[in-house]
């Protein structure tokens, strides 16, 4: 059972790095951060390897919220 649940946290962790990404597109495109490729690279690298608390922290620094 252990496997699942480290799957399940694992697909959770990956949705959430996929839903940052995302976001600062979003963000980026509708000129409210202005994210450029560069920038959009930096994020993808600073969200590797990270777990839940430091994707937060992640979101909130480039997000906002």
């Amino acid at each position: 059972m252990g496997n699942i649940n480290s799957l399940q946290a694992n697909e959770t962790l990956d949705r959430l790095k996929y839903t940052i990404l995302r976001r600062a597109i979003c963000y980026g495109n509708n000129e409210q951060k202005n994210y450029n490729r560069f920038d959009l690279e930096r994020l993808s690298y600073e969200i590797e390897g990270k777990n839940l608390e430091e994707l937060k922290l992640i979101h909130e620094k480039w997000i906002g919220y």
